[in-house]
């Protein structure tokens, strides 16, 4: 960027570079790896809360599911090959490794988990109160 450049120019190159950058650079060896946390939705129902998280190629067997006080806390890891072992990665999007979300559920909450892992998608259905810690998941193996 130059001095004499016009204001509107200015925005439109950093707007450009922020892009670019926020994109990644497209190039070959952009394979730094990028952390991965799933996106999840929160619904009130009649009958408690349901948390949606998208978990893509895992299974039940690699997700954990707790609950303690008002906090619910998923963790899980998904790892990323390779491919065939041979070669350099050209372009790497799919994000891998390990994550924790927590959520702050509201006061007094202590609820009963029901755990269910669908087509890549974990519902947890929140009802009742209760002393319960680890949640079971049930569903795809």
């Amino acid at each position: 960027m130059n001095y004499g450049d016009e204001p509107r120019d200015l925005v439109s190159k950093l707007r450009r570079e922020l892009q670019r950058t926020a994109a990644g650079s497209g190039q070959a060896g952009d394979n730094l790896p990028r952390p991965f946390s799933p996106p999840l939705d929160i619904i009130r129902t009649a009958e408690g809360l349901v948390v949606t998280l998208e978990v893509p190629g895992l299974t039940r067997d690699e997700l954990s599911v707790e609950l303690e006080g008002d906090v619910l806390t998923v963790t899980g890891e998904r790892l990323t090959g390779a491919g065939s072992g041979e070669g350099q990665w050209l372009r790497r999007e799919r994000r891998s490794g390990r994550f924790v979300r927590s959520l702050a559920l509201p006061p007094g909450s202590g609820r009963a988990v029901e755990a269910v892992l669908r087509d890549g998608v974990l519902t947890l259905k929140l009802t009742a109160e209760t002393s319960q810690i680890r949640v079971p998941v049930s569903g795809e193996a």
